[in-house]
C-alpha cells in the first residue's frame, strides 16, 4: 500500500508535523536529506516512533518518492534559501506530471512566486505554506497559511484542514491566502507582527522590573491577570508562565538568559517591503532594530549615565503603572496587527492576490503564536471601519494618556522603549491634523 503525503526535513517542525499526520489516519512517508547523517537521523526517527504504524522512514530518495500515492503531495521543511532549492532539484527528476511540492518553511514569497513559475514549466504544483506555532503547534495543531498553485488550491487546503488547530466553533485555523507567494506572504506578516508584540511584553517587563522593583513572581502574577484581559493570548500567558519557571538551583530561570535576541529573516523583510511599497510599519521595524541592537557591539552596559529608578519609584502610584502598562501594551499590539493589515492591502492589491483579511484573521484564530484578543477587537470592526477609524475607536484617550504616561516614565528612568514609542508616534501622525 503507498503512503498519503511525504515529509522531507526532519526538523523539530518536520519530526512533529509527520506525528500529527499520523495522529490524524495518515500514511506518512518521512525523509531527512542526502547526507549519512541525516540518513540515520531518518531511519532513528521511525525506530524511536515504531508505535506509530503508518510512519515510514526512508533513507533512498527514490524509495521515498515511489512510496507515494499519485499525484504525490511531498512537503518539504528545510532552512529557507538554497537548502529550499537543492531539495526542489533533487526531487523534480523523480516526479510526475500533476504531483506537488509544499515548501513549508519561511521561504521569502517573492522566492516561491518564482519557484511556482519554473516547475509549471514541468506540469508540477507548488504551494507556500505559512505555519505558525512552533512545535507543539505543528504536533497538535498549527495555524496555517497557504498560497501557490490555484490548480490544488482545494485538495491541499483539505489535507491541512486535517492537522490545523481548531477555532471555538471547531473551524480549521487554515485557511487559503491567494495564488504565487500570498502564503508565505501573510507568515512575512505573522512574524513582523509577533516580533513587535514580544517587543512591547519585553518592555513592559523592563518597567516592572527596573522601575516598579517588582520580583519575577509578581510580574508572573501581573501577566496572569493581564491573561483575563484585553491583551489575552498566547504571548501574554506564555511570559507568565515563563517567568514562573525555576533553574536547578531554586533562582528564576529567566534571569540566567542572555539578553541579546536575533531575528531569522522575515523581520527583515518585512521592514524592507514595508519600505518598497511605502507603508509605514514602524512598531515592527523598531521591534527588528530592537534585536539587531541587543546584539551590536556599540552596547557599553558600563556607561555614564546613571538610571534614577530609584527616585522615582517612590513617588509612583504602583498600580497605576501596571494599568498603564495594560493599556500601552493593547495600544501597541493593535497598531502592529493594523499595520500588518495595511501592507497586506497595499501589497495583495499591488500583485493582484485578492487576500481576504476575515481570512487572515480566521488563520489566526487559534494555534498561532500572535493569537490574541486585540485581533477580535479589530475584526469586529473591520469590514464597518477604515484601519484609522479603528484605531480611533479602540484607542481612546484615556489609553492614550497611559502610552504617554509610560513613554515618558521610560524617558525618565532611561529605559529605552522603541516600541512602544514608536505607538505613540504612529497614533498621533494617524490623529494630528
Amino acid at each position: 500500500m503507498l503512503n498519503d503525503v511525504g515529509i522531507y526535513g526532519l526538523g523539530s517542525m518536520g519530526r512533529n508535523l509527520s506525528l500529527n499526520f499520523v495522529d490524524k489516519g495518515f500514511r506518512v512517508s518521512v525523509y531527512n536529506g542526502l547526507e549519512t547523517d541525516k540518513k540515520q537521523n531518518a531511519q532513528k526517527f521511525t525506530d524511536d516512533n515504531t508505535s506509530t504504524k503508518t510512519l515510514y522512514g526512508f533513507t533512498n530518495l527514490n524509495e521515498y518518492v515511489f512510496s507515494l500515492t499519485k499525484p504525490r503531495m511531498i512537503i518539504i521543511i528545510v532552512t529557507a534559501g538554497e537548502p529550499v532549492n537543492d531539495v526542489i532539484a533533487q526531487l523534480v527528476p523523480l516526479l510526475d506530471r500533476n504531483d506537488t511540492i509544499i515548501d513549508a518553511g519561511n521561504s521569502h514569497y517573492a522566492d516561491t512566486t518564482s519557484r511556482l513559475q519554473k516547475l509549471s514549466k514541468y506540469g508540477i504544483y507548488f504551494i507556500g505554506c505559512g505555519i505558525s506555532g512552533g512545535w507543539k503547534g505543528a504536533l497538535h495543531g498549527p495555524s496555517v497559511m497557504l498560497g501557490g498553485s490555484a490548480e490544488v488550491s482545494e485538495k491541499v487546503t483539505e489535507l491541512f484542514d486535517k492537522v490545523s488547530a481548531k477555532d471555538e466553533h471547531g473551524h480549521p485555523c487554515c485557511k487559503w491566502m491567494g495564488n504565487e507567494g500570498a502564503g508565505h506572504f501573510i507568515k512575512m506578516i505573522h512574524n513582523g507582527i509577533e516580533y513587535a508584540m514580544m517587543q512591547t511584553i519585553a518592555e513592559a517587563y523592563d518597567i516592572l522590573k527596573k522601575v516598579l522593583r517588582l520580583s519575577n513572581s509578581e510580574i508572573s502574577l501581573i501577566f496572569s491577570d493581564w491573561n483575563r484581559e484585553e491583551i489575552s493570548g498566547y504571548l501574554i500567558s506564555a511570559t507568565s508562565n515563563v517567568l514562573s519557571i525555576k533553574d536547578e538551583d531554586g533562582s528564576c530561570l529567566i534571569d540566567h538568559v542572555i539578553d541579546k535576541s536575533l531575528q531569522k529573516g522575515t523581520g527583515k523583510d518585512i521592514a524592507i517591503c514595508g519600505l518598497d511599497y511605502g507603508v509605514n510599519v514602524s512598531v515592527i521595524i523598531e521591534a527588528v532594530n530592537a534585536r539587531f541592537l541587543s546584539v551590536s557591539e556599540l552596547r557599553n552596559n558600563n556607561n555614564q549615565y546613571t538610571n534614577n529608578a530609584n527616585a522615582i519609584n517612590d513617588k509612583l502610584d504602583h498600580e497605576a503603572v501596571v494599568n498603564n502598562l495594560l493599556d500601552t501594551i493593547y495600544c501597541s499590539h493593535l497598531t502592529s496587527i493594523i499595520q500588518g493589515i495595511d501592507l497586506i492591502q497595499k501589497v495583495s492589491g499591488a500583485q493582484s492576490w485578492d487576500i481576504s483579511v476575515d481570512k487572515v484573521f480566521a488563520a489566526w484564530k487559534n494555534g498561532c503564536i500572535i493569537k490574541t484578543d486585540v485581533i477580535n477587537d479589530i475584526s469586529a470592526l473591520l469590514n464597518e471601519y477604515t484601519l484609522a477609524e479603528i484605531m480611533v475607536r479602540r484607542i481612546d484617550v484615556t489609553r492614550l494618556d497611559s502610552l504617554v504616561g509610560i513613554v515618558t516614565l521610560g524617558a525618565k528612568t532611561l529605559i529605552p522603549l522603541p516600541a512602544s514609542s514608536a505607538t505613540l508616534n504612529y497614533l498621533l501622525a494617524i490623529v494630528s491634523n
